[in-house]
């Protein structure tokens, strides 16, 4: 039997099987995954003018997920991708399936005329060096955030 990994875009079909990674990415950081963030990716997935998610699988087991929303930018001319988390569940990390993962995102977003794409990344973080080595470059900003209340009270 051969071993292979297989990327898929995710739609509707593939929902539930991104959703259990995203669980399980989750819960690796201590956290849970909300409602409001079900929601997002059920969005995502069924409108392509917001973003794509890449599903890894090995032997069409699901094994990773790469989520990369897009936004619209003055500055580059165009729509640029950010590249919002990447995964693969601890059982198939250290196998090459981040990098593929991030490869086949990477041709694909290309291909569907992205002019630009980011990728969040603590650093030092997990994937600083592949990223790297995938031709990314440190950005010479600094990310800021503000979150608001989801009622709309700060």
């Amino acid at each position: 039997m051969t071993r292979s990994l297989q990327v898929l875009l995710g739609g509707p079909a593939t929902r539930r099987a991104i959703e259990v990674l995203m669980e399980a990415s989750a819960k690796e950081k201590g956290r849970s995954l909300a409602e409001n963030q079900r929601e997002t990716l059920r969005d995502v997935l069924v409108n392509a003018a917001l973003g794509r998610v890449y599903l890894g699988t090995y032997n069409e087991e699901p094994c990773g997920f790469v989520l990369a929303l897009f936004v619209q930018s003055v500055g580059h001319g165009g729509r640029i991708a950010v590249i919002d988390e990447v995964y693969v569940a601890p059982r198939r990390q250290d196998q090459g399936i981040s990098k593929s993962l991030i490869r086949h995102a990477v041709a694909d977003l290309d291909t569907f005329g992205v002019v630009a794409l980011a990728a969040l990344e603590k650093p030092g973080g997990p994937l600083s060096a592949l990223l790297e080595a995938e031709g990314f470059e440190r950005c010479p900003c600094q990310l800021f955030e503000k979150r608001f209340d989801p009622a709309g009270a700060e």
